[in-house]
């Protein structure tokens, strides 16, 4: 029997996914790093990921750890790791997207929930860079574009797109390696966690930084520490930024005012939410609205 970590009772709590089908827990998704305002928002899912870079170069943070990606490159994340996308140079890059949740490749069979169990853990490496010179590091790469092929044909084969996911998972299960973490180390993702995830439910609160540290169970200077070394931002910009995502997607997804978005993510005006939204995304809320639809 696999021991579970501390850090999966948040395995769930960071950001739900919207799976491209009903009832079948796969995300696939060619994107622009632009739309994120050159930097996602740092989160975590038990979903195992993959990223392919079609065009330009981006910065992967994942567990602490930065990574340079460019075209034709990729990299695998693990379950349950911090992790996003950025560019500092506010460089545009085409990517695709490809997130599996466990349970579309186990489904409760307990031999191969044990497997995945053994190599999808966070006892084991958390993450796997995908160089397009290596023969089955390529391989996956070739599967990452079949499967987004796939998912945006008229008319998708079901089983294709299980079977591509299947056989992407299984071909990095092959190059984990075991990865075992002191338990300090464990015990700062613990907090940390625990932490992101306040922001993630009370971000549209006034909440404040000795708040957030309360959540974690650590005092002011310890939380602002944890946040450096852990998610690579201060936990008041991470909540900033946590805020403008949220704040996009409504405007994405509906027809709510500006001065209501505002309140509903956390800003203490419309002018105030304005100025901070055009300088992380670069154009205004209006013109983002008008962008993306």
């Amino acid at each position: 029997m696999i021991m579970k970590s501390p850090l999966d009772v948040y395995s769930d709590l960071s950001e739900q996914l919207h799976y491209n089908i009903p009832d079948l827990r796969l995300y696939v998704q060619k994107d622009n790093l632009s739309r994120y305002g050159y930097a996602a928002t740092c989160h975590w899912h038990s979903d195992l990921e993959f990223i392919l870079v079609l065009d330009g170069i981006m910065d992967f943070y994942i567990n602490g750890e930065i990574v340079h990606l460019t075209s034709n490159c990729g990299v695998f994340v693990n379950s349950n790791r911090l992790h996003y996308g950025f560019s500092n140079i506010k460089r545009e890059c085409h990517f695709i997207a490809v997130v599996i949740h466990p349970t579309l490749i186990h489904q409760s069979i307990p031999a191969i929930q044990s497997y995945f169990e053994s190599k999808f853990t966070t006892q084991a490496s958390d993450f796997i860079l995908l160089r397009d010179n290596v023969e089955w590091q390529k391989s996956i790469l070739e599967l990452i574009k079949k499967i987004q092929q796939e998912m945006v044909s008229e008319n998708k084969n079901m089983l294709n797109l299980l079977a591509y996911a299947l056989e992407m998972a299984a071909g990095i299960s092959e190059y984990i390696k075991e990865n075992k973490k002191d338990f300090d180390s464990s015990i700062i993702n613990h907090n940390t966690f625990k932490m992101v995830d306040y922001i993630h439910k009370h971000y549209a609160d006034n909440i404040s930084i000795d708040d957030i540290a309360s959540s974690g169970g650590v005092c002011r200077s310890k939380c602002c520490k944890l946040f450096n070394k852990v998610v690579g931002k201060t936990p008041n910009v991470y909540l900033t930024h946590y805020r403008i995502a949220k704040s996009c997607k409504l405007l994405n997804e509906t027809d709510m005012s500006v001065s209501e978005i505002a309140d509903k993510c956390g800003f203490q005006s419309a002018s105030y939410f304005i100025v901070v939204f055009k300088k992380k995304m670069g154009i205004s809320p209006q013109k983002y609205r008008k962008k993306a639809n």
